[in-house]
Protein backbone atom coordinates (compact mmCIF):
# COMPACT_ATOMS: atom_id res chain seq x y z
CA UNK A 1 0.00 0.00 0.00
CA UNK A 2 1.42 3.12 -0.99
CA UNK A 3 0.81 6.63 0.78
CA UNK A 4 -2.01 9.33 -0.03
CA UNK A 5 -0.80 12.88 -0.47
CA UNK A 6 -4.43 15.05 1.04
CA UNK A 7 -3.66 18.73 0.58
CA UNK A 8 -6.14 21.63 0.89
CA UNK A 9 -6.71 25.49 2.13
CA UNK A 10 -8.95 28.00 3.27
CA UNK A 11 -8.82 31.71 2.81
CA UNK A 12 -10.45 34.83 3.96
CA UNK A 13 -9.08 38.07 2.40
CA UNK A 14 -8.66 41.14 4.81
CA UNK A 15 -12.19 43.18 5.34
CA UNK A 16 -13.01 45.63 2.75
CA UNK A 17 -10.36 43.91 0.11
CA UNK A 18 -12.07 42.27 -3.11
CA UNK A 19 -8.93 40.03 -3.23
CA UNK A 20 -6.61 38.11 -0.98
CA UNK A 21 -2.89 38.69 -0.07
CA UNK A 22 -2.52 35.61 -0.09
CA UNK A 23 -1.94 32.75 -2.07
CA UNK A 24 -1.99 29.15 -2.76
CA UNK A 25 -0.55 26.45 -5.30
CA UNK A 26 -0.67 23.29 -4.93
CA UNK A 27 1.82 21.62 -7.43
CA UNK A 28 2.61 17.77 -8.94
CA UNK A 29 6.14 16.47 -9.30
CA UNK A 30 6.46 12.92 -11.23
CA UNK A 31 7.23 11.55 -7.61
CA UNK A 32 5.43 14.23 -5.35
CA UNK A 33 2.90 16.95 -4.29
CA UNK A 34 3.81 20.36 -3.28
CA UNK A 35 2.16 22.91 -1.39
CA UNK A 36 2.90 26.59 -1.57
CA UNK A 37 1.78 29.20 0.36
CA UNK A 38 2.91 32.83 -0.21
CA UNK A 39 1.87 35.65 2.02
CA UNK A 40 1.66 39.50 0.09
CA UNK A 41 3.10 42.09 1.99
CA UNK A 42 -0.08 44.35 3.80
CA UNK A 43 -3.24 43.41 2.03
CA UNK A 44 -5.40 44.05 -1.41
CA UNK A 45 -4.58 44.14 -5.27
CA UNK A 46 -1.05 44.78 -4.44
CA UNK A 47 -0.61 42.41 -1.89
CA UNK A 48 -2.41 39.81 -4.08
CA UNK A 49 -0.06 40.39 -6.81
CA UNK A 50 3.29 39.83 -5.10
CA UNK A 51 2.61 36.41 -3.17
CA UNK A 52 0.80 35.22 -6.50
CA UNK A 53 4.37 35.98 -7.99
CA UNK A 54 6.28 34.34 -5.31
CA UNK A 55 3.81 30.91 -5.56
CA UNK A 56 3.49 30.69 -9.32
CA UNK A 57 7.77 31.08 -9.58
CA UNK A 58 8.42 28.46 -6.68
CA UNK A 59 5.99 26.10 -8.00
CA UNK A 60 7.15 26.26 -11.68
CA UNK A 61 10.86 26.45 -10.37
CA UNK A 62 10.50 23.05 -7.84
CA UNK A 63 8.34 21.29 -10.09
CA UNK A 64 11.27 21.18 -12.40
CA UNK A 65 13.76 20.35 -9.76
CA UNK A 66 15.55 23.46 -9.46
CA UNK A 67 16.74 23.77 -5.99
CA UNK A 68 14.98 25.88 -3.08
CA UNK A 69 18.63 27.84 -3.05
CA UNK A 70 18.11 28.67 -7.01
CA UNK A 71 13.85 29.20 -6.58
CA UNK A 72 14.70 31.63 -3.52
CA UNK A 73 17.06 33.33 -5.39
CA UNK A 74 15.10 33.73 -8.52
CA UNK A 75 12.17 35.36 -6.29
CA UNK A 76 14.51 37.22 -4.48
CA UNK A 77 15.90 38.95 -7.84
CA UNK A 78 11.90 39.42 -9.29
CA UNK A 79 10.38 40.61 -6.30
CA UNK A 80 11.22 44.57 -4.81
CA UNK A 81 11.46 44.87 -1.59
CA UNK A 82 9.78 47.51 0.88
CA UNK A 83 10.50 50.85 0.25
CA UNK A 84 9.49 51.26 4.52
CA UNK A 85 11.54 48.03 5.85
CA UNK A 86 13.49 46.85 3.09
CA UNK A 87 12.06 43.13 3.70
CA UNK A 88 10.55 41.22 0.75
CA UNK A 89 7.23 41.90 -0.66
CA UNK A 90 6.08 38.11 -0.02
CA UNK A 91 6.93 35.39 2.53
CA UNK A 92 5.77 31.72 2.09
CA UNK A 93 5.66 28.61 3.24
CA UNK A 94 6.59 25.31 1.40
CA UNK A 95 5.63 21.57 2.25
CA UNK A 96 6.85 19.51 -0.17
CA UNK A 97 5.54 15.11 0.31
CA UNK A 98 7.69 12.47 -1.83
CA UNK A 99 5.85 8.98 -2.85
CA UNK A 100 8.58 7.48 -0.74
CA UNK A 101 7.63 9.49 2.28
CA UNK A 102 10.76 11.87 2.30
CA UNK A 103 9.07 15.33 3.46
CA UNK A 104 11.02 19.02 2.83
CA UNK A 105 9.69 22.02 4.67
CA UNK A 106 11.40 25.26 4.01
CA UNK A 107 9.66 28.89 5.27
CA UNK A 108 10.29 32.28 4.79
CA UNK A 109 9.24 34.50 7.57
CA UNK A 110 5.60 32.88 8.01
CA UNK A 111 4.84 31.71 11.43
CA UNK A 112 6.49 28.24 12.25
CA UNK A 113 4.32 25.00 10.25
CA UNK A 114 2.01 22.90 12.75
CA UNK A 115 3.21 18.93 12.68
CA UNK A 116 0.65 16.44 14.49
CA UNK A 117 1.88 12.92 15.17
CA UNK A 118 -0.06 9.84 16.32
CA UNK A 119 -2.55 12.82 17.76
CA UNK A 120 -0.04 14.76 19.60
CA UNK A 121 2.18 17.79 18.54
CA UNK A 122 5.61 16.70 17.19
CA UNK A 123 8.65 18.83 16.52
CA UNK A 124 9.97 19.71 13.75
CA UNK A 125 13.78 19.62 13.48
CA UNK A 126 14.04 22.83 11.79
CA UNK A 127 17.70 24.52 11.05
CA UNK A 128 18.16 28.16 9.79
CA UNK A 129 20.20 29.05 7.37
CA UNK A 130 20.59 32.12 5.17
CA UNK A 131 20.18 31.83 1.39
CA UNK A 132 20.55 35.28 -0.90
CA UNK A 133 20.27 37.38 2.25
CA UNK A 134 17.29 35.67 3.04
CA UNK A 135 16.71 34.17 6.72
CA UNK A 136 14.92 30.66 6.26
CA UNK A 137 14.15 27.50 8.32
CA UNK A 138 14.15 24.24 6.60
CA UNK A 139 13.93 20.52 7.70
CA UNK A 140 14.03 17.12 5.90
CA UNK A 141 12.71 13.68 7.15
CA UNK A 142 10.90 10.55 6.74
CA UNK A 143 6.94 11.58 7.03
CA UNK A 144 5.01 8.54 8.77
CA UNK A 145 0.76 7.72 7.60
CA UNK A 146 -1.08 9.29 10.02
CA UNK A 147 0.99 12.62 9.56
CA UNK A 148 -0.65 16.48 9.49
CA UNK A 149 1.40 19.72 8.38
CA UNK A 150 -0.41 22.77 8.92
CA UNK A 151 0.88 25.89 7.78
CA UNK A 152 -0.57 29.28 8.30
CA UNK A 153 0.12 33.15 7.19
CA UNK A 154 0.66 35.64 9.90
CA UNK A 155 -2.89 36.86 9.70
CA UNK A 156 -3.67 33.45 11.82
CA UNK A 157 -2.26 34.66 14.83
CA UNK A 158 -2.80 37.71 17.28
CA UNK A 159 -6.62 37.69 15.68
CA UNK A 160 -8.62 39.95 17.45
CA UNK A 161 -12.20 41.93 16.71
CA UNK A 162 -10.82 45.48 17.70
CA UNK A 163 -7.60 47.37 16.60
CA UNK A 164 -5.06 45.57 19.16
CA UNK A 165 -3.40 41.86 19.34
CA UNK A 166 -4.99 39.09 20.84
CA UNK A 167 -1.44 37.82 22.32
CA UNK A 168 -3.12 35.29 23.76
CA UNK A 169 -4.19 33.49 20.55
CA UNK A 170 -0.32 33.13 18.66
CA UNK A 171 1.02 30.50 16.75
CA UNK A 172 0.89 27.70 19.37
CA UNK A 173 -2.36 28.59 20.07
CA UNK A 174 -3.46 28.22 16.59
CA UNK A 175 -1.26 24.30 16.97
CA UNK A 176 -2.78 23.12 20.12
CA UNK A 177 -6.69 24.07 18.19
CA UNK A 178 -5.43 22.29 15.40
CA UNK A 179 -4.62 19.14 17.51
CA UNK A 180 -8.11 19.39 18.65
CA UNK A 181 -9.57 19.52 15.51
CA UNK A 182 -7.42 16.32 14.01
CA UNK A 183 -9.19 14.37 16.43
CA UNK A 184 -12.49 15.22 15.03
CA UNK A 185 -11.34 15.11 11.18
CA UNK A 186 -10.40 12.81 8.52
CA UNK A 187 -9.63 15.19 5.28
CA UNK A 188 -7.47 17.86 5.12
CA UNK A 189 -10.19 20.16 3.97
CA UNK A 190 -12.11 19.67 7.21
CA UNK A 191 -9.36 20.43 8.89
CA UNK A 192 -8.31 23.74 7.53
CA UNK A 193 -12.06 25.19 7.43
CA UNK A 194 -12.26 24.87 10.91
CA UNK A 195 -8.79 26.80 11.92
CA UNK A 196 -9.67 29.25 9.53
CA UNK A 197 -13.08 29.58 10.66
CA UNK A 198 -11.82 29.87 14.24
CA UNK A 199 -9.63 32.66 13.20
CA UNK A 200 -12.46 34.45 11.35
CA UNK A 201 -14.53 34.22 14.55
CA UNK A 202 -11.79 35.93 16.07
CA UNK A 203 -11.64 38.66 14.00
CA UNK A 204 -15.76 38.61 15.25
CA UNK A 205 -16.42 38.18 11.23
CA UNK A 206 -14.16 41.50 10.04
CA UNK A 207 -10.43 40.32 9.46
CA UNK A 208 -7.45 42.76 10.00
CA UNK A 209 -5.18 40.74 7.82
CA UNK A 210 -5.51 38.19 5.21
CA UNK A 211 -6.36 34.53 6.76
CA UNK A 212 -4.95 31.48 5.13
CA UNK A 213 -4.37 28.07 6.20
CA UNK A 214 -3.28 25.52 4.59
CA UNK A 215 -3.28 21.12 5.61
CA UNK A 216 -1.18 18.50 4.26
CA UNK A 217 -2.23 14.90 5.79
CA UNK A 218 -0.43 11.93 4.97
CA UNK A 219 -2.98 8.76 4.85
CA UNK A 220 -2.62 5.09 4.08
CA UNK A 221 -4.81 4.37 0.73
CA UNK A 222 -8.43 3.76 1.01
CA UNK A 223 -10.90 2.23 -1.43
CA UNK A 224 -14.61 3.14 -1.20
CA UNK A 225 -16.62 0.39 -3.82
CA UNK A 226 -20.17 1.20 -4.99
CA UNK A 227 -22.25 -0.69 -6.94
CA UNK A 228 -24.92 0.43 -9.01
CA UNK A 229 -27.40 -0.81 -11.59
CA UNK A 230 -28.78 -4.53 -12.00
CA UNK A 231 -26.32 -6.61 -14.30
CA UNK A 232 -27.39 -7.09 -18.32
CA UNK A 233 -27.75 -10.43 -18.12
CA UNK A 234 -29.83 -11.58 -14.93
CA UNK A 235 -27.33 -14.76 -14.43
CA UNK A 236 -24.80 -12.60 -13.44
CA UNK A 237 -26.38 -10.91 -10.13
CA UNK A 238 -24.10 -13.21 -8.23
CA UNK A 239 -21.36 -12.80 -9.89
CA UNK A 240 -21.58 -9.20 -9.67
CA UNK A 241 -22.40 -9.15 -6.01
CA UNK A 242 -19.40 -11.16 -4.70
CA UNK A 243 -16.75 -9.80 -6.53
CA UNK A 244 -18.11 -6.35 -4.95
CA UNK A 245 -18.42 -7.82 -1.21
CA UNK A 246 -15.07 -9.51 -1.41
CA UNK A 247 -13.48 -6.11 -2.65
CA UNK A 248 -11.63 -4.49 0.14
CA UNK A 249 -12.74 -1.28 1.57
CA UNK A 250 -15.95 0.57 2.34
CA UNK A 251 -19.00 -0.86 0.36
CA UNK A 252 -21.97 1.55 -0.72
CA UNK A 253 -24.82 0.05 -2.57
CA UNK A 254 -27.13 2.62 -4.78
CA UNK A 255 -30.26 1.69 -6.24
CA UNK A 256 -33.31 -0.10 -5.24
CA UNK A 257 -33.22 -2.79 -7.84
CA UNK A 258 -29.49 -2.98 -7.26
CA UNK A 259 -30.12 -3.45 -3.35
CA UNK A 260 -33.08 -5.47 -3.88
CA UNK A 261 -30.15 -8.12 -5.96
CA UNK A 262 -27.53 -7.66 -3.01
CA UNK A 263 -30.24 -8.57 -0.21
CA UNK A 264 -31.19 -11.77 -2.56
CA UNK A 265 -27.67 -12.94 -3.05
CA UNK A 266 -26.00 -12.79 -0.29
CA UNK A 267 -29.50 -13.60 2.59
CA UNK A 268 -30.18 -10.16 4.18
CA UNK A 269 -33.31 -8.39 4.80
CA UNK A 270 -33.79 -5.04 3.37
CA UNK A 271 -35.49 -2.45 5.85
CA UNK A 272 -36.61 1.26 5.49
CA UNK A 273 -34.42 3.55 7.50
CA UNK A 274 -37.29 6.67 7.92
CA UNK A 275 -35.36 8.60 9.70
CA UNK A 276 -33.28 8.86 6.91
CA UNK A 277 -35.77 11.31 4.74
CA UNK A 278 -34.58 14.54 4.80
CA UNK A 279 -34.76 17.51 2.12
CA UNK A 280 -36.84 15.83 -0.43
CA UNK A 281 -34.03 13.25 -0.70
CA UNK A 282 -34.81 9.10 -0.76
CA UNK A 283 -34.72 7.10 2.31
CA UNK A 284 -31.62 5.24 2.94
CA UNK A 285 -31.86 1.52 4.08
CA UNK A 286 -30.94 0.12 7.32
CA UNK A 287 -27.78 -1.76 8.09
CA UNK A 288 -28.87 -5.02 8.25
CA UNK A 289 -25.85 -6.76 6.35
CA UNK A 290 -22.78 -6.65 7.86
CA UNK A 291 -20.97 -6.77 4.62
CA UNK A 292 -22.35 -3.75 3.78
CA UNK A 293 -22.03 -0.09 4.72
CA UNK A 294 -24.61 1.74 3.15
CA UNK A 295 -27.48 1.56 0.71
CA UNK A 296 -29.41 3.69 -0.55
CA UNK A 297 -31.91 4.81 -3.44
CA UNK A 298 -29.80 5.51 -6.59
CA UNK A 299 -30.48 8.14 -9.33
CA UNK A 300 -31.40 10.84 -7.75
CA UNK A 301 -28.98 10.43 -4.67
CA UNK A 302 -25.69 10.12 -7.03
CA UNK A 303 -27.38 13.43 -8.83
CA UNK A 304 -27.03 15.25 -5.13
CA UNK A 305 -23.44 13.50 -4.60
CA UNK A 306 -22.77 14.98 -7.54
CA UNK A 307 -23.88 18.82 -6.81
CA UNK A 308 -21.93 18.00 -3.16
CA UNK A 309 -18.53 17.25 -4.83
CA UNK A 310 -19.05 20.04 -7.20
CA UNK A 311 -19.12 22.07 -4.42
CA UNK A 312 -15.85 20.52 -3.01
CA UNK A 313 -13.93 21.33 -6.39
CA UNK A 314 -14.99 24.50 -6.45
CA UNK A 315 -13.90 25.28 -3.40
CA UNK A 316 -16.94 26.02 -1.38
CA UNK A 317 -15.35 24.57 1.70
CA UNK A 318 -16.69 26.01 4.74
CA UNK A 319 -18.37 24.77 8.23
CA UNK A 320 -21.75 25.18 6.65
CA UNK A 321 -20.59 22.45 3.94
CA UNK A 322 -19.43 20.19 6.43
CA UNK A 323 -22.91 20.76 8.11
CA UNK A 324 -24.50 19.21 5.03
CA UNK A 325 -22.26 16.65 4.72
CA UNK A 326 -23.08 15.35 8.45
CA UNK A 327 -26.69 14.65 7.38
CA UNK A 328 -27.69 11.26 7.85
CA UNK A 329 -29.33 10.98 4.28
CA UNK A 330 -28.25 9.06 1.41
CA UNK A 331 -26.14 11.77 -0.85
CA UNK A 332 -24.15 13.56 2.33
CA UNK A 333 -23.16 10.14 3.75
CA UNK A 334 -21.73 8.58 0.50
CA UNK A 335 -19.93 12.13 -0.62
CA UNK A 336 -18.61 12.22 3.13
CA UNK A 337 -17.05 8.57 2.42
CA UNK A 338 -15.48 9.60 -1.08
CA UNK A 339 -13.98 13.11 0.39
CA UNK A 340 -13.25 11.52 3.66
CA UNK A 341 -12.70 7.89 3.06
CA UNK A 342 -11.16 6.97 -0.20
CA UNK A 343 -8.11 7.19 -2.26
CA UNK A 344 -9.42 4.90 -4.93
CA UNK A 345 -12.71 4.44 -5.98
CA UNK A 346 -14.41 1.20 -8.09
CA UNK A 347 -17.98 1.45 -9.77
CA UNK A 348 -19.50 -1.99 -10.44
CA UNK A 349 -22.09 -1.14 -12.64
CA UNK A 350 -24.61 -3.14 -14.42
CA UNK A 351 -25.49 -2.36 -18.00
CA UNK A 352 -28.90 -3.90 -17.98
CA UNK A 353 -31.27 -1.05 -20.08
CA UNK A 354 -33.39 1.04 -17.84
CA UNK A 355 -37.28 2.19 -18.86
CA UNK A 356 -37.73 5.36 -20.15
CA UNK A 357 -41.47 7.24 -20.78
CA UNK A 358 -44.24 5.43 -21.87
CA UNK A 359 -42.23 2.10 -20.65
CA UNK A 360 -39.25 2.14 -23.52
CA UNK A 361 -36.43 0.71 -22.65
CA UNK A 362 -33.29 2.78 -22.93
CA UNK A 363 -30.08 1.22 -23.29
CA UNK A 364 -27.37 1.51 -20.44
CA UNK A 365 -25.13 3.91 -22.73
CA UNK A 366 -28.07 6.40 -22.98
CA UNK A 367 -29.42 5.83 -19.44
CA UNK A 368 -28.98 8.51 -16.82
CA UNK A 369 -26.95 6.16 -14.90
CA UNK A 370 -24.08 6.00 -17.67
CA UNK A 371 -24.25 9.66 -17.34
CA UNK A 372 -23.84 9.84 -13.86
CA UNK A 373 -21.12 7.69 -13.71
CA UNK A 374 -19.30 9.19 -15.94
CA UNK A 375 -19.84 12.47 -14.00
CA UNK A 376 -18.55 10.97 -10.85
CA UNK A 377 -15.50 9.44 -12.50
CA UNK A 378 -15.44 12.51 -13.67
CA UNK A 379 -15.05 14.92 -10.45
CA UNK A 380 -13.22 11.96 -8.16
CA UNK A 381 -10.22 12.47 -10.94
CA UNK A 382 -10.30 15.85 -10.53
CA UNK A 383 -10.39 14.86 -6.51
CA UNK A 384 -6.71 12.60 -7.23
CA UNK A 385 -8.63 9.56 -6.84
CA UNK A 386 -7.69 6.29 -8.72
CA UNK A 387 -11.08 5.55 -10.43
CA UNK A 388 -12.07 1.84 -11.79
CA UNK A 389 -15.35 1.16 -13.57
CA UNK A 390 -16.33 -2.50 -13.79
CA UNK A 391 -19.45 -3.32 -15.97
CA UNK A 392 -21.42 -6.41 -15.78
Amino acid sequence: MGLFIDISYKSYHHYGEELCGDKVEIVKTGNSKILILADGMLSGVRANIFSTMTSKILGTLLKNGISIDEAVETVTKTLPSSSINGEAYSTFSIIQIFEDGRCYIVEYDNPECVCIREHDLFKLPFKERTVHGKNIRECEFYARPGDTFVCMSDGCIYCSGDNTMNLKWNRDSVAEYALKCELKTKSASRLAAMIDDMCYDLYLGVPKDDTTVGVVRINDEKRVNILTGPPLNPEDDERMVNDFVSADGMKIISGGTSSQIAARVLGFKLETDYDTIADGMPPMAKKTCKDIDIITEGVITLHNVIILLERYLEGEIDLDFYDELDKNIGSSQIATALIDESTKVVFFVGKAAGVGEGGIKISYELSSRNSIIKKLAELLSAMDRDVEVKYY
